[in-house]
């Protein structure tokens, strides 16, 4: 939880170790999964628990750690075994739909979510929901 908006390697560092003082294996409430908002905080969550000696690579006991990104670094603590995965927008995906819909708007003269069956939407809101492509090494 990133109550400050830091969004951070530092800020995760330190929420993740103050979590780890009273949610760990002495106290039988362990964390077991972090979800980072970035893969710069999951980097920083993997700090602290190598700093407990969790996520170390190989026969290591891990917490598994997920960012969002796909960053070289996260894919080298993917490679190493230290982070579970990360996600990355699809870019190509974003462009088609966004090429569609101001096609749609302001060359064709069409309703803003016409031809969009292909596209998750939302009618409701009328979103395009672009899905993230997962990066697990």
């Amino acid at each position: 939880m990133d109550k400050n908006g830091l969004w951070s390697a530092g800020a995760a560092t330190e929420y993740m170790t103050t979590a780890l003082t009273s949610h760990n294996k002495e106290n039988n409430n362990m964390i077991e999964l972090v979800i980072c908002n970035n893969d710069g905080m999951a980097e920083g969550a993997i700090s602290a628990l190598q700093t407990a000696g969790y996520n170390k690579g190989g026969n290591s006991t891990a917490i598994p750690v997920f960012g969002v990104d796909a960053t070289d670094a996260a894919r080298n603590l993917i490679s190493k075994g230290q982070m579970a995965g990360t996600v990355r927008q699809d870019a190509d995906g974003m462009a088609a739909a966004l090429l569609r819909l101001a096609s749609n708007a302001m060359v064709e003269g069409k309703d803003l979510m016409s031809d969009t069956a292909d596209l998750t939407t939302d009618e409701s809101v009328r979103k395009v929901r672009i899905h993230y492509a997962k990066y697990l090494g």
